[in-house]
Formats: structure tokens, sequence, C-alpha cells
């Protein structure tokens, strides 16, 4: 899931019923990822107060996302600082497509 209104960016471990989800995702090990791009430009908001177990990465600073669709089982996500161009949070995901 792709979203972007809070002024942040954050990336979720794959999440299933609120757990995360290690490993190939399958019909079985299943989970879904959230993605808050909302850096676009806006004055950023403040840091949550509290961590959640289930954020792998966030960050305030202004970029933006770039999901490449490898193949029907791989996909990249990258996430990239406007000013400098860095990649400063990428992750891949194998998916077993036999759901």
């Amino acid at each position: 899931i792709i979203t972007g209104h809070y002024h942040f960016y954050e990336r979720t471990c794959p999440l299933n019923d609120g757990i995360c989800v290690q490993g190939v995702l399958t019909p079985e090990n299943w989970g879904i990822v959230h993605l808050n791009v909302g850096t676009g430009g806006r004055h950023l908001n403040k840091p949550l107060k509290k961590s959640n177990k289930w954020t792998k990465f966030a960050a305030f600073k202004h970029g933006y996302g770039r999901l490449e669709i490898i193949s029907e089982t791989q996909v990249k996500w990258k996430f990239k600082e406007n000013n400098s161009g860095e990649v400063i949070d990428s992750e891949e995901y194998q998916i077993n497509k036999k759901f």
C-alpha cells in the first residue's frame, strides 16, 4: 500500500495481523507492506512519538520513491533524498505468485 498524506517517509515490514512476516511471501506466509511517502515538498511533520515494532525505516527528509518491477515474482523499492539523490532506504521483495 503506497500512501502519502502524513508528511514523512515510513516503510513497514510485510504485516499480517500485526506481525512482521519474514522470507518469501506465499499464500501461507503473506503480509502487506505499507509505504508512506509524504515527502514531496511541504513542511514535514514531526516524528511520531512512539516507534512501532513494524517500522523498518523512517525518514524526515524530502524525497521520492521508486518501485521497480523486475519480474512476476520480484520487485525493488527505493527511496531517494531530493537534494543529494542518495538512496536512503531500499528493499527487495520475492513473491510466490501462486496465490
